[in-house]
């Protein structure tokens, strides 16, 4: 019996996988960016409710801290993000003095016996929100091309 002459078939094997793991590992390297960025993004966002909230007990002007805020929250240094759209509201835009009760819908009053329904004491509250154009490394992802991470944290002032 005769031998079959396997020369070359590992190459011809990696010729036509190895295209496939190409893509499958530029596909895990831009997915593992976009969690670093969004890790990025909190970290961002947690410093700029810190810094809120210390301000706010030692009686920063409330638009002070909302610039503090909102260059805190834009610092994020990385490759993989553009820049960012930051906004900083105090109570939801609600009136001067009011005093709110935040949560999936925000009540607020300049009432002083205004109470909130789930029983905490009403208070002023900074909204920071970021949104931040993901670049992936691979502009050919077609998951990730395009999206942007958008997160936002609520910090009592007072």
């Amino acid at each position: 019996m005769r031998r079959l002459d396997r020369s070359g078939a590992a190459g011809i094997e990696l010729a036509m996988l190895g295209p496939i793991l190409l893509l499958m590992t530029m596909g895990i390297v831009d997915f593992g960016a976009a969690l670093l960025s969004r890790a990025q993004i909190a970290r961002a966002l947690a410093g700029s409710a810190e810094y809120a909230t210390l301000a706010g007990q030692n009686s920063v002007a409330p638009a002070t801290i909302v610039s503090n805020a909102r260059t805190l929250a834009a610092a994020v240094n990385s490759y993989f993000l553009d820049s960012p759209t930051v906004t900083a509201v105090v109570n939801q835009g609600a009136a001067a003095g009011a005093k709110c009760c935040p949560g999936t819908s925000w009540t607020c009053s300049t009432s002083t016996s205004f109470s909130c329904a789930d029983g905490s004491t009403p208070g002023v509250y900074l909204t920071v929100t970021a949104q931040y154009p993901f670049r992936p490394l691979f502009p050919g992802d077609a998951y990730l091309s395009g999206k942007t991470f958008t997160d936002s944290i609520v910090a009592p002032l007072q």
